[in-house]
């Protein structure tokens, strides 16, 4: 008895041992991925119409699947595929058997009897021959399908990787193929089209079997009505809907969007970009360089930011005409070299450290530092010129010495933290030429780096969601690198930038727009770009050639800026920058030159960022004294009868102040009794350290080179040498044309009471 007890329980052990077996089988047989095939990347704007596609690497349109059941296709294609697909575990018996019966009568397999789950598994093997050995692998696993995942899922593998003739692969690619929208933007007519093409793909055909197709859609259509799912007036209209004539392009609003590495992270990519502003935009831009193809200009991109939220809403990275060379570049994606269009920023840093105010003076006169020889862009120098007029003028020089003294170092750091992706070598790589062109820079940096530093002037302080293309519930947010009030003070400055052509006269009319804006002009006309926002968007524009070419008069005024004003033209009109309250403090600086008041300088009240430092001191005022006559004396010459403040420039810087500003009143002259112990006299040209580079003249024989000095007393004689030799005198105007031989040269000048200036140079013969 304990026997038959023991073999009895071993049974049923073993029993349940190969249930749990078969279950094991059953279930984990189950292949892990069902469509192991690679899909179309695809790029959508913010309301769902579709920007660009880029076909799969099978050369299929194959979308990614979808990531919710459209009603009505799941509606019509379960009333034309499978109507008790929602009763039946993944296989319908009743259809098995009759299509068995069917087979067997025609001696061949003329019906399959599949559901839409024996379907999805059909497609994911491959359609491979029809056997019955087939079949009923077909059939487990279908039932194993229906186990693991709910019917919207099986019915959404479906829908997105059936066949609908071509290469057009699933719903999605299809209702775009075929009907140029959304799946869910389809009639019931062109649904039920779509739902019938699995079961014959080849009926889209167009010119063929167009009956066919009719006579398929118009008896789902009435099915449909059977069903209680259509009304008579419903039907009615769908049944005189036309069927689709021929395939409809994939839209390519914006194809250079998939090159962007935001929206290479997924096949199927919602973006923040504005379709209807992406289209005015890009005809916008192609209508320019229209224009600008006649003078050689090619390529421009176009870049348009909300400042509320960091989302891109226009993506144009370059021009799309017949004529357009290199279509397929992303201009957006593109180091090129960035003219001065960083200018902005180190006056802001400047601003931020105390370094300036907007009032501060700065030296606008031909230097040399080191082997660097900055020139303004028209080839002329102020003397001296206040920091915001230098820079909404782009004057160089006052940039390059400003860079000088704040330092390379640091603003290379501060570039590197506002994240700049191509400042690859180091800050000694670039110089001082970091400041003019001397780095690359790529429009998609540009614009986010400024949308992140001005959005504080329109939606508050703390972290600003960066720039980005795609939508997303977790925006990364990144700190500011710019004080609010900096950013203020420069975008104030920015509004005063003498606009092109029609826009010139913007103040005149009180529905213009206030637009804070700059422009940038790279080393050989190659790279023309432009910068501007308001309170509400940035714009960033990119001209040039996309090989590089540059062309003259491709300047950022010139070209760039009029592309940035008419996309301007295509936004709502933006609210006002607002300053930043709290983020100000006042301070007393010498009224005339901007810098920290010293006894000789009348005062003035000036708001300052509250982080900046004490300004320098002011070195342009200094306290004379005059005796009764009038005549400056000293201390220890002279009797004194009375001191008084004067504004002094040095030689150089007075001497071009003196060309564009009258009225800055003369020294009074020293008494006869005290000797001069301040330079007032100071070469011109060449500069310090400069190296000449002499032509040939059309005779064969070496042109001369012209001198010039300053001296302040309008009637002195000045006398030079070369290297020690008697060269020539002058008397204003003090130019004196020169034969100079190449190698290092000694300049000195020398006036009647013996004050000197001198300077040295290099002389090279051209060829």
């Amino acid at each position: 008895m304990k026997k038959r007890k023991v073999h009895s329980r071993k049974r049923r052990i073993g029993w349940g041992l190969g249930i749990l077996l078969l279950a094991a089988i059953f279930w984990f047989a189950f292949p892990g991925e069902l469509f192991p095939v690679p899909y179309a990347r695809v790029a959508l704007a913010e309301d769902g119409r579709l920007l660009a596609a880029e076909i799969a690497e099978d050369g299929q349109w194959r979308f990614a699947p979808l990531e919710k059941t459209p009603e009505k296709a799941a509606l019509a294609t379960r009333f034309f595929e499978d109507e008790y697909f929602y009763r039946h575990p993944g296989v319908n018996p009743v259809s098995l058997f009759r299509a068995l019966r069917a087979n067997r009568k025609a001696g061949k397999i003329v019906e399959g009897g599949s559901t839409i789950s024996m379907q999805v598994i059909r497609m994911s093997l491959g359609n491979p021959p029809r056997t019955y050995l087939q079949k009923l692998k077909e059939v487990y696993l279908a039932i194993r399908l229906t186990a693991g995942c709910s019917k919207d899922q099986v019915m959404r593998l479906y829908l997105s990787h059936a066949p609908y003739g071509g290469n057009v692969v699933g719903i999605r690619a299809a209702s775009w193929r075929y009907f140029d929208r959304s799946v869910d933007q389809l009639s019931w007519a062109e649904t039920a089209t779509l739902a019938v093409l699995p079961n014959a793909p080849g009926l889209i055909h167009p010119g063929r079997n167009r009956a066919a197709l009719l006579r398929k859609r118009d008896a789902l259509l009435r099915k449909l009505y059977d069903k209680g799912i259509l009304d008579e007036e419903t039907l009615s209209l769908a049944l005189m809907e036309p069927l689709p004539s021929k395939p409809y392009p994939i839209p390519q609003v914006s194809p250079h969007l998939l090159q962007h590495q935001e929206a290479k992270k997924s096949a199927w990519v919602q973006t923040s970009i504005d379709h209807a502003l992406q289209v005015q935009v890009q005809s916008r831009l192609n209508a320019y360089t229209r224009i600008t193809e006649e003078t050689g200009i090619s390529n421009a991109a176009v870049l348009v930011v909300s400042l509320s939220n960091g989302a891109v809403k226009a993506y144009c990275a370059n021009a799309q005409n017949e004529a357009t060379r290199s279509p397929y570049v992303d201009l957006i994606l593109a180091p090129r070299s960035s003219g001065s269009i960083l200018k902005p920023l180190l006056y802001a840093k400047a601003f931020e450290k105390g370094r300036v105010q907007p009032s501060s003076w700065l030296r606008d006169v031909p230097i040399t530092i080191g082997t660097f020889s900055p020139k303004n862009f028209d080839k002329r120098f102020e003397g001296i010129v206040p920091a915001d007029e230098a820079l909404s003028r782009s004057l160089n020089v006052p940039a390059a010495i400003l860079l000088k003294e704040y330092g390379l170092g640091p603003f290379y750091k501060d570039l590197q933290s506002m994240r700049f992706s191509t400042l690859h070598a180091g800050p000694d790589h670039y110089g001082l030429s970091l400041i003019l062109g001397g780095a690359e820079v790529t429009l998609w940096d540009l614009a986010a780096v400024y949308a992140r530093e001005v959005s504080v002037l329109c939606h508050g302080h703390g972290r600003q969601a960066d720039v980005h293309i795609v939508q997303s519930d977790s925006i990364h947010r990144v700190p500011r690198q710019l004080d609010p009030a900096a950013a203020y003070m420069v975008s104030e400055a920015l509004t005063n930038v003498q606009r092109p052509s029609l826009n010139e006269h913007w103040k005149s009319f009180g529905s213009s727009r206030e637009i804070s804006w700059k422009t940038g002009t790279s080393h050989g006309f190659r790279d023309a770009w432009a910068v501007g926002w308001d309170g509400d968007f940035l714009v960033a524009v990119w001209c040039g050639n996309a090989d590089g070419e540059g062309r003259p008069g491709l300047t950022g005024t010139t070209i760039a800026a009029p592309l940035l004003f008419q996309t301007f033209e295509l936004l709502p009109r933006g609210t006002p920058l607002e300053k930043p309250h709290g983020q100000f403090t006042t301070k007393t600086v010498c009224a005339t030159s901007g810098l920290r008041p010293t006894p000789a300088c009348p005062s003035a009240y000036v708001q300052v960022p509250k982080a900046a430092n004490t300004l320098a001191p002011c070195r342009y005022h200094k306290t004379i004294f005059l005796d009764k006559d009038g005549m400056r004396v000293r201390k220890d010459c002279g009797e004194i009868a009375k001191d008084t403040a004067w504004l002094v420039l040095d030689p150089v810087a007075d001497f071009y102040y003196a060309q564009k500003h009258v009225g800055l009143p003369a020294m009074p002259p020293l008494a006869t009794n005290c000797p001069s112990s301040t330079q007032h006299l100071a070469v011109v040209y060449p500069y310090e350290a400069t190296v000449i580079t002499v032509p040939k003249a059309f005779s064969g024989e070496r042109a001369k080179v012209m001198l010039e000095a300053t001296h302040r007393a309008s009637d002195a004689t000045v006398y030079w040498h070369l290297d020690d030799a008697y060269i020539g005198a002058t008397q204003a105007p003090h130019q004196l044309p020169v034969d100079l031989p190449q190698g290092k040269h000694r300049l000195t000048i020398v006036d009647g009471v013996g004050s000197t200036s001198s300077i040295r140079f290099d002389v090279l013969w051209a060829e």
